[in-house]
């Protein structure tokens, strides 16, 4: 069992007790090569219930700058200008 559990948190799972209900422990704890027989069932696992393992994919939809500009300090070079300040420097 505590094979089964280091191979789940190897794998990126999320929650062993979850992962482990979907296994067929019996079978596992039969098996002449265990941890071929794990790897195999927790590649299974992932595929069916993709849910319980964490993913190794970058975000497919990643957010930008927040604020409502668009990323452009617009605002802030109009109030700089009605101050009567010279334009900020880029960073």
């Amino acid at each position: 069992t505590d094979s089964v559990r280091s191979a789940i948190k190897e794998a990126g799972g999320r929650n062993a007790k979850a992962v482990m209900a979907l296994l067929d422990m019996d079978a596992l704890r039969e098996s002449k090569d265990q941890s071929a027989d794990i790897k195999k069932a927790l590649d299974a696992a992932k595929e069916s219930d993709a849910y319980l393992f964490g993913s190794d994919e970058p975000f497919k939809n990643p957010v930008g700058p927040s604020g409502g500009n668009g990323g452009t300090d617009s605002a802030l070079a109009a109030m700089r200008a009605a101050a009567g300040l010279p334009p900020a420097e880029s960073k």
